[in-house]
């Protein structure tokens, strides 16, 4: 009698056990699919740099799928060989030249090339004209100035725009701790990465850099 009734515990505690890890899987499953749609997995984009934290990584491309989750279609972003966001290659810089820098407001993140400002800028001025995408997505403005100075120094472009956002204040963005490679991603689990990024994002930095621009 008591062996029976330790086999009936010992099935019920067996079902159950199942039961949780089905659920648990299928919670792990739609929190997957979740955040690859709610967060851009840009690790395919950038390289690490000493002075930088990151920079994008010349001839690479991605698709963002988190952008059909809000405008109904996926964006691909591609990066020339001038580590300048273009639409399919890399064309070589020619004069009058203006280069615009700054963050992902810049770069376009979650719109298609021809929508960020300055493709925009570029279709305006008319082919006379070199307009050049050098933004690059969670840079905070330390980064966005020291950028566009080794710009200065690499193309002297006739016009430099530096496109500076509110939240650019920051010491530095928390995204910029996982491009850089002090929070490796996941191999096996790639969207527990995206997950670290998305929390990460929702950090609030209250101590302004005191670094300068040079």
């Amino acid at each position: 009698m008591r062996q029976t009734r330790f086999r009936k515990k010992h099935r019920i505690l067996v079902f159950s056990s199942i039961v949780i890890v089905s659920f648990l899987c299928t919670i792990l499953l739609f929190m997957e699919w979740g955040i690859i749609f709610l967060v851009p997995d840009l690790k395919n984009l950038v390289i690490p740099d000493a002075e930088l934290s990151y920079r994008l990584k010349p001839d690479s491309r991605t698709i963002d799928l988190s952008a059909w989750f809000w405008d109904g279609k996926a964006v691909e972003y591609r990066v020339g060989k001038h580590n300048e966001r273009v639409l399919l290659n890399s064309s070589e810089i020619s004069r009058p030249l203006i280069a615009c820098y700054g963050d992902s407001m810049t770069f376009g993140l979650d719109v298609p090339w021809e929508d960020s400002y300055p493709a925009k800028l570029s279709s305006h001025l008319g082919k006379q004209v070199s307009v050049i995408n050098f933004g690059v997505p969670a840079f905070n403005a330390f980064q966005s100035c020291k950028y566009a100075a080794q710009g200065i120094e690499q193309w002297a472009p006739d016009i430099l725009i530096l496109q500076i956002c509110q939240n650019d204040d920051e010491p530095e963005m928390p995204v910029n701790r996982i491009y850089s490679g002090r929070f490796p991603p996941c191999t096996r689990l790639g969207w527990l990465a995206r997950l670290g990024i998305l929390f990460l994002r929702g950090e609030i930095h209250s101590q302004p850099t005191n670094q300068q621009c040079s």
